[in-house]
């Protein structure tokens, strides 16, 4: 790419998830951006959502300077051996696959410029709980909870343990720099489908995850408690992080509570540009092809624990 030139950036897959990746990189103005998706029927609201072009075979994605993978997640392993080849950087929407065989295949098989959209990775909430964790300010950590729930879920090709715990453990990474090794898990399974899983992941601080689509009310909390106090993330869409002073022998009414704001930009926004700024010769997204891998290993790990 001449400096001078507007990148183009592909898109592979254009659904649920897509459809945003899309309509960000138009307000982000930095690119020209090519569609693939197999779905003739969606081209009508592709083009709505300001796409450059419309491609008819996804491999016309090769001419683009950088490609974001956001088709159904059991696609992932084929999509990416088709791509390897031509040496373009890869932007992957979790999860990395859906198979810990595949994941490593890909290590095997790759370049180096593969990275995976752990979006939570980019939330300025879930960095300032990274930074409260780490000033000493609520003491010792003991432990971080997270709690990611909603009803149904519009992916078809795979189930909520997938779908849903990348989120999870992306934020164990940010906030410790790695993802406590799991102790135990459980599932609720419908027709042998997971449809949700509690975990919990090492001891000191320890991690407890729950994640489900059998709720009715949407539900993201990101709980951080140490031995002189707590930090909490109520919500993704909020801007502050609510933290109670205290320790374990506090009254209600000797507690200090703060709610120390954020700059709440949409995460999505923080890793397209992200991927832009590489693509432009600047420092690599944060979520490697390794990070990828581990995440996946360490979900089979916990399927193994749930007997799923």
């Amino acid at each position: 790419m001449n400096l001078q030139d507007k990148l183009i950036i592909g898109i592979l897959g254009c659904g649920i998830w897509g459809i945003k990746i899309l309509k960000e990189l138009v307000l982000i103005q930095e690119a020209e951006i090519w569609v693939y998706d197999p779905d003739l029927s969606k081209q009508t609201a592709i083009i709505e959502a300001g796409a450059s072009r419309i491609l008819s075979d996804f491999l016309e994605l090769s001419n683009a300077d950088g490609i974001i993978v956001a088709s159904p997640a059991t696609t992932h392993f084929g999509v990416l051996q088709e791509l390897i080849p031509y040496n373009i950087p890869i932007f992957v929407e979790k999860p990395l696959t859906t198979d810990l065989k595949e994941a490593k295949a890909l290590l095997r098989i790759s370049h180096e410029k593969i990275f995976i959209m752990h979006i939570w990775r980019y939330h300025k909430g879930v960095k300032l709980l990274a930074e409260i964790a780490g000033s000493g300010e609520l003491g010792k950590i003991l432990s971080l909870k997270t709690t990611r729930t909603n009803w149904t879920s519009p992916r078809k090709d795979t189930d909520a343990v997938w779908t849903l715990l990348p989120h999870d453990l992306s934020i164990a990474l940010e906030i410790f720099g790695e993802i406590p090794e799991p102790r135990l898990a459980v599932s609720e399974l419908h027709k042998g489908i997971p449809r949700s899983m509690i975990a919990i992941f090492g001891e000191e601080p320890f991690m407890f995850v729950e994640a489900s689509n059998r709720y009715l009310d949407k539900r993201r909390e990101i709980r951080l408690q140490g031995t002189l106090g707590t930090a909490v993330l109520k919500d993704e869409m909020i801007d502050y992080i609510e933290i109670v002073k205290g320790d374990a022998n506090s009254r209600p009414e000797e507690v200090v509570i703060e709610k120390r704001k954020f700059d709440n930009i949409s995460p999505l926004k923080l890793e397209l540009e992200a991927f832009i700024g590489y693509l432009k010769g600047g420092a690599v997204p944060v979520s490697d092809l390794k990070e990828g891998v581990e995440v996946i290993r360490i979900i089979q790990q916990l399927r193994e624990l749930a007997n799923i």
